[in-house]
Formats: structure tokens, sequence, C-alpha cells
């Protein structure tokens, strides 16, 4: 993502040299076309609030465009040794395994453990609540409220981002990647039903909490710092002036 980030943002060979560099190294990330998605997507997303925010004017929208196109395109060029077999192979093998109506019934299903006081939190409540697969200690009011101690201070980070327009973009896209990890839970679940009611694709991303809620750390470890580096800032201030 950072040198990603460099390349749309300076447009300079050595930057796009280092991403393709990088996702050769760590080319295991593409585990499934699910995680094609989720990474191009997060790129995306990235790419386009960068030429909206703060708003440029048309041609350095358009220039922040092209980028996008000759980066992804470079990726494909060094990535199709995996990506033509994927692609012939995927899609046959998924279409004879679901079905629209199994994978909307798995999005539908799935999406009750990803309610936002879950996905907020980052949780799958199946593994760690439900099954407890690691004891019951995490269903305890202390290890409860530091979770939610956690989102508050991320929280505030997406506060302060709203106002600053260095991290406004990660604040944006904070809420964007929390709808999407969300699934078809309330609220806003419409989008979700119809898309998949209609177009097949969609079904290498029906459990969205575990196919695109891996993006969510990323951000929140930015707003993390952010909202840490405010509060600190205050309690600093405020012991201050109570010394003083």
């Amino acid at each position: 993502v950072l040198t990603w980030l460099w390349w749309v943002r300076k447009r300079t060979p050595l930057h796009l040299l280092l991403f393709l560099v990088i996702n050769l190294l760590a080319v295991y990330i593409y585990g499934s076309i699910a995680f094609i998605v989720a990474i191009w997507l997060l790129l995306s997303l990235i790419t386009l609030l960068q030429a909206l925010i703060p708003w440029q004017g048309k041609k350095a929208a358009l220039s922040f465009l092209v980028s996008f196109l000759i980066g992804f395109l470079f990726w494909l060029l060094t990535n199709c040794w995996w990506l033509l077999p994927t692609f012939g192979v995927g899609p046959a093998l998924f279409a004879k395994q679901h079905t629209l109506d199994d994978s909307l019934t798995t999005l539908v299903m799935l999406s009750n453990q990803s309610i936002l006081p879950f996905t907020l939190r980052l949780i799958n409540p199946f593994y760690l609540y439900w099954q407890s697969d690691f004891g019951s200690n995490y269903q305890n009011i202390f290890f409860v409220l530091i979770s939610w101690l956690f989102v508050a201070i991320v929280f505030v980070g997406f506060l302060r981002g709203l106002k600053d327009k260095s991290y406004v973009s990660w604040s944006i896209l904070f809420l964007i990647l929390v709808f999407l990890s969300k699934g078809a839970a309330a609220p806003f679940n419409f989008p979700y039903i119809l898309g998949f009611s209609h177009f097949f694709p969609l079904g290498v991303i029906r459990n969205p909490f575990e196919k695109l809620g891996i993006l969510l750390p990323l951000v929140y470890a930015i707003l993390f710092a952010l909202g840490w580096q405010f509060l600190f800032t205050f309690l600093k201030e405020k012991i201050g002036q109570f010394k003083g």
C-alpha cells in the first residue's frame, strides 16, 4: 500500500518497480480470487480518494487515473504466470460448487456474525464467543471493555481525521470498509442483497468479513495512532494546567 501510494502520488518508475517487486515477494497474499478482489479494491479506493480529496482539478484526477491504469497493467503483466491458470480454473470450479441462491444464503447467514458490534471490534463471534475456541475468558466483561476501548480510540482518530486534510481519506476509507465488511448485516444491507441476487461473480466474497474485513486493521492502525496522539496531547495539556 505504501509503495502504491508513492507511485500514484509521485509517478516515478522506481516506486512502481518497488510495488511490483514487493508484490512478487508477497504473492502468496493472493491466495484466492477473493483476495485479489480485496487487495485491488483497497488500492482502487485509496487512489480514488487521493484523486478526490483534496480536489485539485480534472487534470490531477486524470493523472491519478492514468497512474492507476499503468500500475494495474504492469501488475497484470508481471503476475500473469499465476493469474492465467487461476482464472482458467477458478471460475468454472466455483460455478460448479455454488449458485446465486447458495451465495446469497451463505451471505445472509454469515452476516449474522458481522453485525456492527462485532465488526467494529474486528471480532468473529463464531470462534471467539459462540464456539469459544480460545476459552471463555474473552466473554469476561474486562476483555469486552478492552475491545471497546480500542474502538473508542479509533473513533477519536476517525473524528480527528475528518478535520485534517492529511487524514480525511483514511476516515472515509474506514466508513467504506466497515460497510463492506459487515455484509448483509443491518444497517444498509440492501446493496449487498441486490448485488448478490443479480451478479454471480460477487459470490467470491460471500463471507465479506473474512474476505474484506482483513483490510480493516490497516485503516484501524492509522486511526488508532491518530486518536492516541490526540488523547495523549489533550491529557498532557490538562495535567499541565492542573499542576500550574
